[in-house]
């Protein structure tokens, strides 16, 4: 068996929508997608799970991957008009801006530095009441120095936060920068658990052969992985409890799982 110790799209789709749905109550949404393979993967993993757990896509569009400036998809996809200032002795048209529709959440699944530019594009046209979410490519240091308040609210997940209170998560975090002088990622919170997993298998008991290693894995439902992992399950899959984050003040938080 080939045990899968990665981030499976499916999973962290489906903690994202649940708790936006669930938790957060939002019914309807709209996605921006880069027009890439990962774009398109995520945008329709996204579009099936909103369905599967009961609300609803009004709209979806696409944008070019090297893409700088998003007005023309933001204008047309949020029917933006505009509206006279109305404290300006000249009244000037362009000053504000109203949005044509109403939604309650956005999906973005693109990285961080790209959403940090789209996120305050958004905000220039004073697009209100829309929660923003992502995927772990948000979870990196340009989200919010590009996008600013616009980041305000937004939710994305991933397997590994580094600011987590977790005691296994705080030696994990302080071992690691005593050795290497600086912070840790996700993919080596992930090889970490990886290789502690492990470790704690070989330790248990005598492993003869490669089947018997591979049963005992199996075995394992409780670890108190750093990066969410509690074992493995049918195929090899990972069973992992992801980290929900949220920006908060210009912070990011850790405000689930719950």
């Amino acid at each position: 068996c080939i045990f899968q110790n990665s981030l499976l799209p499916s999973d962290q789709i489906q903690t994202l929508v649940s708790f936006a749905v669930k938790t957060l109550e939002l019914k309807i949404f709209g996605i921006f997608y880069p027009n890439s393979p990962y774009g398109l993967y995520f945008k329709n993993l996204f579009a099936q799970e909103v369905s599967r757990q009961g609300g609803k896509v009004f709209n979806a569009v696409a944008y070019q991957e090297e893409q700088t400036d998003f007005s023309h998809e933001i204008k047309g996809f949020f029917k933006i008009e505009a509206v006279k200032d109305q404290d300006s002795p000249r009244r000037r048209w362009g000053d504000e801006f109203q949005s044509g529709i109403t939604l309650d959440g956005l999906f973005i699944p693109d990285t961080h530095d790209r959403v940090g530019l789209i996120l305050s594009q958004i905000g220039y046209y004073d697009i209100q009441g829309l929660t923003f979410l992502g995927t772990n490519a948000w979870n990196g240091p340009d989200l919010i120095p590009i996008a600013g308040k616009s980041a305000e609210g937004a939710i994305f997940i991933d397997a590994f936060f580094k600011k987590n209170p977790s005691s296994a998560s705080l030696r994990f975090v302080e071992t690691f920068r005593k050795a290497y002088q600086r912070d840790p990622e996700t993919l080596e919170a992930l090889g970490y658990d990886g290789a502690k997993l492990l470790g704690e298998v070989l330790r248990s008991k005598p492993i003869s052969s490669p089947l018997q290693l591979s049963e005992e894995i199996s075995k394992i439902q409780n670890f108190q992985g750093v990066s969410g992992l509690k074992g493995f399950g049918e195929g090899g899959k990972p069973l992992r409890t992801f980290s929900i984050l949220k920006v908060n003040n210009g912070k990011v938080e850790l405000v689930g799982p719950q």
